[in-house]
């Protein structure tokens, strides 16, 4: 201690624990900012306490704390809102201008949302847009485009009009339901071999049409594009089989789905199956091979939307099938649609297959 031109005097050694030498006078003091038994506590305003180096100051910024103290073990001040780090000194996610902090109001929709819901602006307020959004809070549609949604990655929707415009404004329609009057029914019950008398057919299929008592008809499972096809696409269907079944069946919905039906692009086909008394659920490398859903525009436009390795084997699923290019494949090559091809699908819908049931 005492610095002089003389050099220095050597300290006593401290009785008291915890203390050091005051390079001043030489006498047994705490470490700067530190108290107590020990000098092991810190003094208000100051955090960080270690031995014979003592405690440090919280320097809390005085526009984004709130008083000058600080958590003794991290130093972490008491932010206002808008503010952050250790001394409150820069904006809060959400924020943005500091000294003055304000908030980014994004649009959600529009922007990109971090996992934790949060969406970050920069310095100067603009918030991240997704890829066909614009604007300083990403709430515009870029030219040829409509549709500002949450839901859509790229924010919102390519205008698409069949190679007559590439404009288009945002329809005020809203979005309603397309409904099958009422549910259908499958019954599928194996007969013994000791009853059949004749082995030449594999199955016998029964319809019940709406208001009328089962009856027996010349109706059987058809094969299309290496579909196998319940009859009829309203009435209850009873099956009588000689073999188990090694493929699935496929429902065919009813003529209220079909026509033109491009107003239903983004949206989704709902449906929900409930099955009684199945234990024994087909092979996945061959659910693998069958989709979900079928859409028939014509002979040569056929798509199929597969479910990929998240099969539902559940007796109640209810299934969300998005009418998005990005979930449809052509069923000749498996080529992966562009959003033209299902739009001229969806133009003129003839036909909707179902999978009827994931066992066998």
């Amino acid at each position: 201690y005492g610095f002089s031109s003389d050099g220095c005097q050597r300290c006593t050694q401290c009785a008291g624990e915890g203390q050091v030498c005051d390079p001043l006078n030489g006498r047994c003091i705490c470490p700067p900012n530190s108290r107590g038994l020990g000098c092991a506590q810190c003094v208000a305003g100051t955090w960080g306490w270690q031995p014979r180096l003592g405690c440090r100051n919280c320097a809390c910024d005085r526009i984004g704390s709130i008083g000058q103290l600080c958590e003794s073990l991290n130093g972490q001040c008491q932010c206002r809102e808008g503010y952050a780090g250790r001394q409150c000194d820069t904006c809060a996610i959400g924020y943005f201008g500091y000294p003055e902090c304000r908030r980014c109001n994004c649009n959600v929709d529009g922007s990109f949302v971090h996992a934790d819901s949060s969406i970050t602006c920069d310095a100067n307020g603009q918030c991240p847009c997704k890829a066909l959004v614009v604007g300083l809070k990403c709430d515009t549609c870029m030219k040829s485009t409509f549709g500002l949604s949450a839901l859509n990655p790229e924010g919102c929707t390519r205008c698409f009009c069949f190679g007559r415009s590439s404009e288009c404004v945002q329809s005020e329609w809203s979005w309603g339901h397309i409904r099958m009057a009422e549910a259908r029914n499958l019954s599928v019950q194996y007969i013994r071999p000791q009853y059949v008398t004749n082995t030449e057919y594999e199955y016998i299929v029964v319809v019940q049409m709406a208001g009328a008592k089962s009856y027996r008809e010349d109706a059987e499972i058809h094969l299309l594009n290496d579909l196998n096809l319940i009859p009829r696409s309203t009435g209850n269907v009873s099956i009588g089989a000689y073999t188990n079944f090694f493929h699935p069946l496929y429902f065919q919905l009813p003529p209220q789905f079909y026509g033109d039906r491009t107003s239903s692009y983004g949206g989704h086909l709902y449906f929900t199956l409930l099955i009684e008394g199945a234990n024994r659920p087909l092979e996945r490398n061959v659910l693998s091979r069958f989709p979900l859903v079928q859409i028939h525009s014509h002979k040569k436009l056929v798509l199929d939307y597969y479910e990929y390795e998240n099969y539902e084997y559940a007796l109640n699923v209810t299934y969300k099938v998005p009418l998005h290019e990005s979930e449809w494949k052509f069923h000749h090559n498996s080529q992966t649609v562009d959003r033209a091809t299902l739009m001229a699908a969806l133009q003129n819908v003839r036909h909707i297959f179902v999978r009827a049931s994931a066992f066998a």
